[in-house]
């Protein structure tokens, strides 16, 4: 039989992408199929198993020096569902091409798990589990059309998702895993309900890029040193930020967004940036806009020179603790409000247009710099509280 696996080159994109390492392989991994479940189980030692497609035939190959038992080959027509438990060890599963109209379950095991998924279509929903090792997934090119969850614990995990079409929900928790290495990454990806994402409990990198998401987009951080960027993206639901604790990043840059934005720094010394300069450049286009710095001394940035921002609704800029630095350049809303906090804060306005704009410093020696000399423009004025007034920017 001609056993040539499909889609190499995705696969080699994603393993790339993940820098998947070639483990050595031994142990038995057994397949079995009943009532159109194909199960596939490893045993403690450190499996690799790769499940494709060719012609109208499922292969269930052992690679290296893993040894498949029961089946090796399964008619496509009697496939609806995977389920793989690999067990101990540090094992790896490939998958390619597979076609089913119910669920895939995939339990990684408690040590270090490697899964590629790569052009796998599932009609129901897809479950990825790992526990205490390092947890690298990857799907590329993946179309499921129920609810796709991935939940790594106590280890570290690598999250991956690329050219794919996810019609339900998509949820990835990663608020047990330790170290601060963790990371998720949405490129070039359609989700059509709701986006979850829980970061480490130590911080990471959490990234949407050139992705779509229909519904809601919630993403919670931890303690530790979170990053959340979305480039070139577009949420079409609400879409809420909040960093928790630690010095936090956000970057919303060259994204639409047509439900309300909110990013909540928590405390520590976050960086905020909404309308980031993407990479070729490019604005953004959003509707309400809600930053709160939080405690610790933040830096907040609505727009810049190099991309302009544009805000159907309202803004509302608040420093609260710290010594806040706290910028609006190149962007036009409607009503603009800005609450520097407690501290020493310095609020900067350039080229901004609007309706109106209520500038409050909230007491200790605040600056505001660029309000009547800076290409502004508001139908309205307040401002309060500034101990110094500087309109030479």
């Amino acid at each position: 039989m001609n056993r040539r696996w499909k889609s190499r080159a995705l696969w080699a994109l994603a393993a790339g992408a993940l820098g998947a390492r070639e483990a050595r392989a031994e142990g038995t991994v057994t397949a079995t199929l009943a009532g159109g479940v194909l199960s596939v189980t490893g045993d403690a030692a450190d499996n690799s198993v790769l499940v494709g497609v060719s012609g109208n035939t499922v292969l269930v190959q052992g690679a290296t020096n893993t040894v498949v038992s029961g089946g090796t080959t399964f008619d496509v027509s009697d496939v609806d569902s995977v389920v793989i438990r690999m067990g101990d060890g540090r094992d790896r599963v490939d998958i390619f091409g597979v076609p089913l109209s119910g669920d895939a379950s995939i339990d990684l095991g408690p040590g270090d798990g490697t899964l590629v998924a790569v052009s796998v279509t599932v009609g129901g929903a897809m479950d990825v589990r790992g526990t205490l090792g390092h947890v690298q997934c990857a799907l590329t090119g993946a179309t499921v059309e129920g609810d796709v969850s991935i939940r790594a614990t106590k280890g570290t995990a690598e999250v991956q998702v690329a050219g794919s079409l996810l019609s339900g929900n998509f949820a990835c928790d990663l608020s047990k895993c330790s170290g601060t290495a963790n990371t998720l990454a949405v490129a070039f990806s359609s989700i059509v309900g709701r986006a979850e994402i829980r970061a480490g409990k130590d911080g990471g990198q959490h990234e949407f890029t050139g992705s779509v998401v229909a519904g809601e987009t919630e993403f919670v951080g931890s303690p530790g040193a979170d990053t959340f960027r979305s480039q070139a993206s577009r949420h079409d639901g609400p879409t809420t930020i909040r960093l928790l604790a630690g010095n936090d990043t956000a970057e919303i840059a060259g994204t639409t967004i047509t439900d309300t934005l909110l990013i909540d720094g928590g405390s520590g010394d976050d960086t905020i940036q909404v309308a980031a300069p993407p990479p070729g450049g490019g604005g953004n286009t959003l509707r309400d806009v809600n930053v709160k710095g939080g405690g610790g001394h933040d830096q907040i940035d609505l727009g810049s020179i190099a991309a302009p921002i544009t805000i159907s609704g309202n803004v509302s800029l608040k420093g609260m603790g710290g010594n806040d630095r706290i910028s609006v350049v190149n962007a036009s809303m409607a009503a603009l409000r800005i609450d520097a906090g407690g501290g020493g804060d310095s609020v900067t306005l350039q080229s901004a247009t609007g309706s109106s704009v209520r500038a409050d410093g909230k007491g200790g020696q605040d600056t505001l710099g660029g309000l009547d000399s800076g290409g502004n423009n508001f139908g309205e004025t307040s401002v309060r509280r500034f101990e110094t007034r500087i309109d030479d920017t």
